[in-house]
């Protein structure tokens, strides 16, 4: 399997809300890396839409064990720990990532919400 491809035609069916799709492509993904952490932030972003947030969650938890510095998956569990109201995670989460980019505006402006919570 051509596991970027699997990954890029996903990120494309985010895009298009076909959820289903993008958990398959991941799912073949991860079958030939488990470690491929795009492909686990990509699944845990279609779970999330499913309204799945905790498998989601949990999956974006998985790519930072491989990826400690995964900005997607520190996007993505800040984005679900402000919807749980965990705001130090948020509020960690968005330090890190912008400790790594600090032009990243979503980082700031999810610290800005976290902060005003």
């Amino acid at each position: 399997k051509n596991i970027p491809a699997l990954v890029q035609r996903a990120e494309a069916q985010l895009l298009q809300q076909q959820w289903d799709d993008v958990i398959r492509d991941c799912d073949a993904a991860l079958a030939a890396d488990p470690k491929c952490a795009l492909a686990l932030v990509r699944r845990g972003e279609a779970l999330a839409n499913m309204d799945n947030w905790e498998a989601g969650y949990a999956d974006w938890e998985a790519a930072l064990t491989v990826d400690t510095n995964c900005v997607e998956a520190l996007l993505c569990r800040c984005e679900a720990s402000s919807k749980f109201g965990d705001w130090d995670t948020c509020i960690r989460d968005c330090n890190t990532i912008l400790s790594i980019d600090p032009t990243s505006v979503e980082a700031i402006l999810l610290r800005g919400e976290a902060k005003a919570a």
